[in-house]
């Protein structure tokens, strides 16, 4: 980010779990995309007379949305099974609620109510954007094929899978708007000429975060499409060491094949896919001993393959990609069209 000439060097910003342990030295670099920070205008996003937000804060706020509109198709469908299942019974139990699902999950700023609302409405022209051999994929389409064949545990199973995405992108749209109010009040100081410490700047910019483990912030990416260092800027980290952002590209790139969506994937990604599954680190003792989260990485890298491999088929994956060998090469990866 730009800094003031007054401030005479970028602020070295450390999370608080390095800090308390007395690590400093080892401090994060923190990528800010000038995309995620809050701008001069203090209603930039949020419109006059409303809480500002970043446009990373709008768009977890879809994702969101279209997460619980999806859910309460889920609901619906396996309130109808269960109704059927329970049609000869004097004694039946009470249907669950979209509200009595979402108990647990943590919604963020904006109300259930508001998000299922706009959610609808982006669900509806999700479906009528997508290509009819696909619309299979979409969760509306698989709900109504469980309940059609009574397939309760399989709806209870999405039912549960959904609750854990939102969960997450809930966490992450705190942590966005944690991170920008703190981007502010630190720019509101700039603009008087003041020179915060950095350890004041990392309390207000990285101390707020909700923490999330290398797993959940994997399985966010996942079912988000956004990568989570955009969000957790203290997990960016670098090829040499540990390097999360790769993870969460892999991650996104496997939520959006398995949505049924095309996704294209680079050439850097394929090459660090393939080391991983040739010669994977957790296998050299040194950075296992130097980087404990090499064994997490590992796991959840893992689990990414797992993904792809129920979505796809690994061994058809990995084959495919000889034909992404170059520099600069990418391709494009898509699931096969479902038969109507």
């Amino acid at each position: 980010m730009d800094v003031p000439e007054f401030w005479r060097s970028i602020p070295r910003l450390v999370p608080d779990f390095l800090r308390r342990t007395g690590q400093v030295e080892h401090f994060v670099p923190v990528h800010f995309r000038p995309s995620d920070r809050a701008g001069p205008d203090p209603y930039a996003g949020g419109g006059s007379g409303k809480r500002p937000r970043t446009k990373l804060e709008n768009e977890l706020d879809d994702v969101q949305a279209c997460l619980i509109a999806d859910l309460e198709c889920v609901v619906k469908a396996l309130e109808a099974v269960e109704a059927r299942q329970q049609a000869g019974k004097n004694r039946k139990a009470a249907p669950r609620t979209l509200g009595d699902v979402l108990n647990s999950a943590a919604p963020g700023p904006s109300s259930i109510g508001t998000l299922l609302t706009k959610g609808r409405r982006s669900v509806r022209q999700r479906h009528a954007g997508c290509h009819p051999a696909y619309r299979g994929y979409l969760v509306p389409m698989k709900a109504a094929r469980l309940a059609a064949v009574n397939d309760a545990d399989g709806l209870r199973a999405l039912v549960s899978s959904h609750v854990t995405s939102i969960d997450l992108v809930g966490r992450a749209r705190n942590a966005a708007q944690a991170t920008a109010e703190g981007m502010r009040t630190t720019f509101v100081e700039v603009n008087k000429n003041k020179r915060r410490t950095d350890e004041t700047i990392s309390r207000d910019v990285l101390d707020r975060l909700p923490r999330l483990s290398i797993t959940e912030m994997t399985q966010f990416s996942f079912a988000s499409g956004i990568n989570a260092s955009r969000i957790w800027q203290c997990y960016h980290g670098a090829p040499a060491t540990i390097d999360y952002h790769r993870v969460f590209d892999l991650a996104v790139f496997a939520g959006r094949l398995s949505r049924g969506g095309p996704v294209l994937i680079t050439w850097d990604l394929v090459r660090y896919f393939l080391a991983h599954r040739t010669d994977p680190n957790i296998r050299w003792w040194w950075r296992v001993l130097f980087f404990p989260n090499t064994v997490l990485i590992h796991d959840a890298i893992e689990w990414i393959c797992a993904q792809i491999d129920q979505a796809y088929g690994l061994a058809a994956f990995t084959g495919s990609l000889i034909l992404c060998d170059r520099p600069g090469e990418s391709r494009t990866f898509r699931l096969p069209p479902l038969k109507p």
